[in-house]
């Protein structure tokens, strides 16, 4: 359970990181090559340190996509993925209106996993889309709201 746990927390992150760069618009996200590679990078460089740490391996369904698959495919996979109205559904609409738990997500993967820009550069360009997104929606909330 921790392993899966810590998996999907990883893949949480890079999903979220996407979407923030792409401004939380899953289909901005779907038409953006660069972002979509920054996402397929920082999934596998996630997935990578996760192994370091001796946990059982990733689901096959990630290893495959993002592990074993050229990077083209799993980009092309991920684009038909966020340009559908899924990718509203499924992560885009829930991101938009949960960047605090994201960012308190995000700074735990990074605890866990020790990441530094360094080493896991995809990864950490995606932490830091989620730091700016929450920075910018906390600068926007009420301060009323803020007590």
């Amino acid at each position: 359970m921790d392993a899966w746990l810590k998996t999907h927390a990883v893949f949480v992150t890079a999903v979220c990181g996407a979407l923030y760069c792409a401004g939380g618009d899953n289909y901005q996200l779907a038409r953006s090559t660069e972002t979509l590679a920054l996402f397929a990078d920082g999934v596998r460089e996630g997935l990578l340190l996760l192994r370091t740490l001796a946990l059982p391996p990733a689901p096959l369904n990630l290893r495959a996509i993002f592990m074993w698959m050229p990077r083209a495919i799993t980009i092309a996979y991920w684009r038909r993925l966020f340009g559908a109205v899924r990718g509203q559904y499924y992560f885009a609409e829930h991101v938009r209106v949960a960047w605090a738990e994201m960012k308190m997500l995000s700074d735990e993967v990074r605890a866990v996993l020790s990441v530094s820009a360094a080493n896991e550069p995809a990864f950490d360009r995606l932490c830091r889309a989620i730091d700016s997104y929450a920075a910018t929606q906390m600068a926007h909330m009420p301060k009323e709201t803020l007590r």
